[in-house]
């Protein structure tokens, strides 16, 4: 028989037998591995073998009975409505994070993504000035046959004249994109497409003829899928494979490592070229230069500028390139003069000279900086609050912007040779407004990318910080979010999240999903943990590698203040957290789960000691550790959820939700960790896996999806926060 034809008869006959009956556990079928002399058992090996026919027959059973389960909820047609409803309001969203968010381009074009009310994926827009009426160039899902897997923009980068624009396209949450090239005065694809460009960053020459940007290579394993990628070159039109120029198959390169991301970015005079080389998740990057006149005569001359010790690095790990001055002087942020940050200015062509110093955080340390043809802007943290600076290039006289409201202050992508800066602010009860500082000025006025009114008529939410005391001592700040009114009489229902990663700051944003649970009486807290940047880098390296426990152990505690002081009863306080923040409520959830009556794991890294199997496992050594060094590999154990599963202890009531098409973080961390638990808790409540098929790690799904799993969560919670 046909593996397809059988792969799809057994997952049918596992949803038909669900449909009556639970689904059977998971084999147990043991593997025992050892690290530094301790052996370690691992019952559901098996199951990372996801694409095998017996695993995902499993999922499938495992998925149908969870759904079954979660459509018999009685609260689960309320919120299907209600976001539904909430989702259908004469407002717009703009992504405002990563490569998909607005660029300002030199001669005033902006382009940005838009998801119009009702509509199910972001479409491209551009714009002829920033006030200017908008036009539609791209619709990703145009000309998709009912029920095809979503197709979503992942990145674009617009060529300096704005006629052309190079995007990534990728399927069912993949993340796997495809690199075309638009041509925007037609909207006609007119290069394209080239595969494995999932981070591809391009960046375009002056004349717009041609761009560099980073291939993955052919024929990797998935544990192998980010080894040996390189800077390639494509001239617009090119036939055949594109030269590569930098990487570890170059010869004037060959020293960086097969791990390294090479990246090939264009000075704004268009007279140097920046070799950027970054190590996965890390912040610090090694630098060279070169000249495009060399590029164009084909002798490419590669020098190094800065290794990775040098100690520059981007202030947050969104891998942007280094920011030049048109007089090819570059902006740079270090912490060798203290952890809070600096900003320094450095000619790479005379290295050895000691860099001037624009900037340096005083009471407040910077987690992002960007600039434009004649300012730079800095965001300070203060707690979960954004605050901007603006520094002027010739004078470095510094001045605070003004912004409408005091919460988050998000940059657009960053383009040196934008007049003015596009920003978003928004605050935990107020609709985010897209911003617009001009050039010389330092106030943000609204910029009418978005139709916020309903959504700013909605005035029910209230909001406050407060200091909670951890485990140690150290005082951990608390976002919680209620309803106006509300009054602590210690019988609310409380949902606590924490993602405490990468020094990432868990910004105040509006959510229409908070509305719709406040609505029901539902408090939210966020839990700014240990290991986020909610006080800058110190608070970061207070939550990695061996004082990750501080990430948990902080959530735990928010979740008790909560209780103790009145914003909830402690029966019915609910525990969040996907991703990397699924390392915060796993073991949350496995060290206390007393504390927690419910606890939602969405696309969780839940096995630390088998990450670095996965394509995205060695980019994670820097943050997590590795298991090929003793002392880091006991800080992976310790933070692994799926290890610390104890038999015959009292879990709460769980749901684990997961993209099959996940690239980041595989499904089988959910599966595996599932089946764990459902052997393991004794507490008789339930523990439920929701797979959907057609997503990922959550980047691309459509509308409908994020809609339909969020009733599932939240009517979920309502039945086990009784």
């Amino acid at each position: 028989m046909n593996p397809k034809i059988l792969l799809a008869a057994l997952v049918a006959a596992a949803a038909t037998a669900v449909a009556q009956d639970k689904p059977a556990p998971a084999p147990i079928r043991p593997v025992t591995d050892t690290y530094h002399g301790e052996s370690i058992a691992d019952p559901y090996r098996w199951l990372e073998d996801y694409q095998a026919p017996e695993a995902k027959a499993w999922v499938a059973a495992q998925d149908a009975w969870t759904r079954k389960e979660l459509a018999a909820l009685p609260a689960r047609a309320h919120y299907v409505k209600r976001l539904a409803e909430l989702e259908a309001l004469p407002s717009d969203s703009v992504a405002a994070r990563g490569p998909v968010a607005p660029m300002l381009m030199r001669n005033g074009n902006l382009f940005y993504t838009k998801r119009k009310a009702g509509e199910s994926q972001p479409k491209l827009y551009v714009r002829a000035k920033v006030n200017a009426p908008e036009r539609l160039l791209l619709d990703p899902a145009a000309g998709r046959e009912a029920g095809a897997p979503p197709r979503a923009i992942a990145w674009f980068t617009p060529s300096p004249d704005g006629k052309h624009v190079a995007l990534g396209i990728a399927e069912g949450g993949s993340e796997r994109a495809e690199l075309w090239v638009l041509e925007t005065a037609t909207s006609r694809f007119i290069d394209g497409p080239i595969t494995r460009a999932d981070v591809a960053a391009p960046s375009w020459m002056p004349d717009g003829k041609g761009f560099f940007y980073n291939r993955f290579a052919a024929g990797k394993s998935e544990a192998d899928r980010y080894s040996d990628s390189q800077a390639r070159f494509h001239a617009l039109g090119a036939p055949g494979e594109d030269p590569i120029v930098f990487g570890n198959a170059h010869p004037a390169t060959k020293d960086i490592d097969k791990l390294h991301f090479p990246n090939v970015f264009v000075d704004p005079s268009g007279e140097l070229l920046y070799g950027f080389v970054t190590r996965g998740t890390e912040r610090p990057y090694a630098l060279y230069v070169a000249t495009v006149k060399e590029f164009r005569a084909g002798k490419i001359q590669w020098k190094p500028v800065f290794g990775f010790d040098a100690g520059y690095e981007v202030p947050q790990p969104d891998e942007f390139p280094p920011l030049a001055l048109r007089d090819g002087r570059l902006a740079l942020f270090s912490r060798k003069a203290g952890p809070d940050g600096q900003v320094v200015l450095l000619d790479p062509r005379k290295p050895a000279e000691a860099p001037k110093t624009l900037y340096a955080a005083k009471d407040r340390p910077i987690t992002y900086y960007t600039l434009t043809r004649e300012a730079f802007f800095v965001r300070e943290q203060d707690g979960p609050v954004g605050r901007v600076q603006r520094i002027d290039t010739r004078t470095g006289a510094v001045k605070p912007v003004a912004m409408p409201v005091e919460g988050s202050a998000t940059f657009s992508q960053p383009n040196p040779e934008a007049d003015g800066l596009v920003l978003v602010g928004g605050s935990w009860t107020q609709a985010p407004e897209w911003l617009y500082v001009a050039k010389g000025s330092t106030k943000a006025v609204v910029l009418p990318l978005i139709d916020t009114a309903a959504l700013r008529a909605i005035a029910i939410l209230d909001a406050e910080v407060v200091q909670v005391t951890g485990h140690d001592g150290v005082q951990v700040p608390m976002s919680i979010i209620h309803a106006k009114g509300f009054k602590k009489d210690g019988t609310a229902r409380a949902l606590v999240s924490g993602y405490a990663g990468y020094g990432l700051v868990d910004e105040p944003v509006f959510s229409r999903n908070f509305v719709a649970l406040v609505e029901r009486g539902f408090v939210i807290a966020v839990c700014h943990a240990r290991g986020s940047g909610a006080y800058g880098e110190r608070w970061h390296k207070a939550g990695f590698k061996a004082t990750k426990p501080n990430s948990w152990k902080d959530m735990v505690s928010c979740a008790e203040y909560l209780g103790a002081n009145g914003y909830a009863s402690p029966k019915r306080i609910a525990g969040t957290g996907g991703s990397a923040g699924g390392i915060t409520i796993g073991r949350a959830v496995t060290e206390r789960p007393d504390v927690f009556a419910a606890a939602v794991i969405r696309v969780g890294s839940l096995d630390l000691l088998r990450s670095e199997q996965t394509a995205n496992g060695k980019a994670n050594i820097q943050e997590f550790g590795t298991i090929a060094l003793p002392d880091e590999y006991r800080a992976l154990k310790a933070m692994s959820t799926y290890h610390a599963i104890a038999d015959g202890a009292k879990y709460p009531a769980l749901l684990l939700t997961h993209g099959f098409n996940d690239p980041r973080v595989p499904v089988w961390m959910t599966t595996k960790s599932t089946a764990r638990f459902q052997a393991a808790t004794a507490s008789g409540k339930p523990v439920l896996m929701r797979v959907d098929m057609d997503a990922g790690h959550g980047v691309g799904s459509s509308a409908r999806q994020r809609q339909v799993e969020a009733a599932d969560v939240y009517a979920f919670l309502e039945e086990f926060l009784p």
